[in-house]
C-alpha cells in the first residue's frame, strides 16, 4: 500500500463501518472507531488485521476486507471534514467549491482557513494551503482555487467558537452548532448575573471595518413577549451589558460588603 492508493473497506457485521478510503500524504488512514492507523508499506492483508482486532474490542467478532486498487489520474480525492468524502471523476477546470459540493458539503466543525491539497507523485508531492474562507467572504468565486487530476484535498476539523462575555456567570469561547440563539448560549453559559441589562444585548459579527451589530431584547423574549432571538453564527460575540443603576438588592449584597471592609480597615488605621 502507497499513499495517494484508494482502499475499499467492508466490514461485517458493521456494514456502516464500511467505506472507501485514501491513504494519506503521511501514509495513514482514519479508521472510525479506531482512528489513524499507518498504512504505507503493509499488505491488504496485514492492514485487514490490525483493523480486525482494533474493531473487536466495539464488534462481536467483526469480518474486514479490503480491496485497493490505484489511485486513478483522472480523479480528485477529498478527506476530512466533509459529507461523503472519496473519489470523484475529474473534469477541464474543476474548482475546490466544486468538488466540495460534489461531496456533500462541509461538516459542522470544518475548518476553512486551511485547506490542504497535496499534488504530485510521492516522491516529489507538494502540499499547498488554500484559504477557504477569504474566498467565502469575499464572494468572488473566481479566486477559487483551480484543481488539477490527482490532487488529494484534506479539509481540517476546526471546532467553530462563538463568545459570550459582560454580566454572564461562565463568560468564554463554547462550540457552535447550528440553531444556536442567544437565549441558547446565554443559558449554556449559566446565566445572566443580577446587574445584566437583557433588554439590549449586543451580538457582534464580522470584523472590522466590515463588522455588524444586531441588538436582541432578552428580556422581552424571555418573557414571551417575543420571539425575535437571533440565530448565532461562527465567531460571534454575544455582550450582555451592565444596568446603569442597579437595584437595591443589588446593593446590599455586592456592594455593602465592600464598604464594610473599608470601613473595618480605616477605623484599625485610625486606632493605630
Amino acid at each position: 500500500i502507497e499513499t495517494g492508493d484508494i482502499l475499499s473497506i467492508y466490514v461485517t457485521p458493521a456494514k456502516e463501518l464500511s467505506q472507501e478510503i485514501v491513504v494519506k500524504p503521511d501514509g495513514t488512514i482514519n479508521m472510525p472507531l479506531i482512528g489513524m492507523i499507518k498504512a504505507q508499506g503493509k499488505t491488504a492483508g496485514d492492514l485487514q488485521e490490525i483493523i480486525r482486532r482494533g474493531l473487536s474490542i466495539y464488534v462481536t467478532r467483526p469480518k474486514v476486507a479490503i480491496s485497493m486498487k490505484s489511485f486513478n489520474r483522472r480523479q480528485v480525492y477529498i478527506t476530512g471534514e466533509v459529507i461523503r468524502p472519496g473519489a470523484f471523476e475529474y473534469k477541464e477546470k474543476y474548482r475546490l467549491f466544486d468538488l466540495i459540493t460534489s461531496a456533500g458539503g462541509l461538516t459542522q466543525n470544518a475548518g476553512t482557513r486551511e485547506v490542504k491539497v497535496h499534488r504530485g507523485e510521492a516522491q516529489e508531492r507538494k502540499t499547498l494551503t488554500v484559504n477557504l474562507e477569504e474566498v467565502m467572504r469575499s464572494g468572488d468565486l473566481s479566486k477559487d482555487f483551480v484543481l488539477e487530476p490527482g490532487d488529494i484535498i484534506e479539509i481540517p476539523k476546526e471546532p467553530k467558537k462563538v463568545s459570550i462575555i459582560g454580566e454572564i456567570k461562565s463568560a468564554g469561547s463554547y462550540d457552535w452548532r447550528e440553531n444556536l440563539y442567544v437565549l441558547d448560549l446565554v443559558s449554556q453559559a449559566g446565566g445572566p448575573t443580577d446587574v445584566a441589562k437583557l433588554s439590549v444585548v449586543k451580538v457582534f459579527r464580522g470584523i472590522e471595518p466590515n463588522r455588524q451589530t444586531m441588538e436582541v431584547d432578552l428580556k422581552s423574549i424571555m418573557a414571551g413577549r417575543t420571539q425575535l432571538d437571533e440565530k448565532l453564527q461562527p465567531g460571534d460575540i454575544v455582550y450582555i451589558p451592565k444596568k446603569a443603576i442597579a437595584s437595591n438588592q443589588w446593593f446590599v449584597s455586592s456592594v455593602m460588603p465592600w464598604l464594610s471592609l473599608v470601613a473595618m480597615v480605616m477605623v484599625i488605621i485610625a486606632y493605630r
